[in-house]
């Protein structure tokens, strides 16, 4: 039997904001960067270019609301790319063409969300090595403070 190592290094940053609508109703931005050679989209290389939608499938990126509640694997809509380096930028919702997440939590109170997964960019890979953790999981966090009014 052969086995393989795992290449799953795609992830290169994650940024999440929010603030709220109404009550405790919130809107999320999500933005995550990601390796571009491992999605489809329409550039001429046959990756994603801006503009188009990918289905975060590698490290199955969702966001945890912080009180039980979890979306299903993120949509990221590219707004930037760069082929040498390898990279795609794009801001997350629960379908194709979002660009936040919103969300209804069930109460005032101290939530924390989050969103992890694996791979963290390797420390081999020319021409972007990571020194940070290589290859290793992520979790980026924010706390949401909602008030009774």
């Amino acid at each position: 039997m052969r086995t393989t190592e795992a290449a799953a290094t795609h992830f290169r940053f994650g940024h999440l904001t929010w603030q709220t609508e109404e009550g405790t109703q919130v809107q999320f931005v999500f933005q995550g960067a990601f390796r571009r050679n491992g999605y489809s989209g329409s550039g001429t290389d046959r990756f994603p270019v801006t503009g188009d939608v990918i289905q975060e499938r590698i490290g199955g990126t969702r966001l945890c609301f912080g009180d039980g509640v979890c979306t299903g694997t993120l949509y990221f809509k590219v707004t930037a790319y760069d082929p040498v380096n390898n990279w795609i930028i794009g801001l997350g919702g629960m379908a194709a063409g979002e660009e936040s997440i919103l969300h209804v939590y069930p109460s005032t109170g101290v939530y924390v969300p989050y969103s992890e997964s694996c791979c963290r960019i390797s420390r081999i890979l020319s021409p972007n090595a990571h020194i940070n953790n290589p290859d290793e999981d992520y979790r980026i966090e924010t706390q949401v403070t909602l008030k009774t009014p």
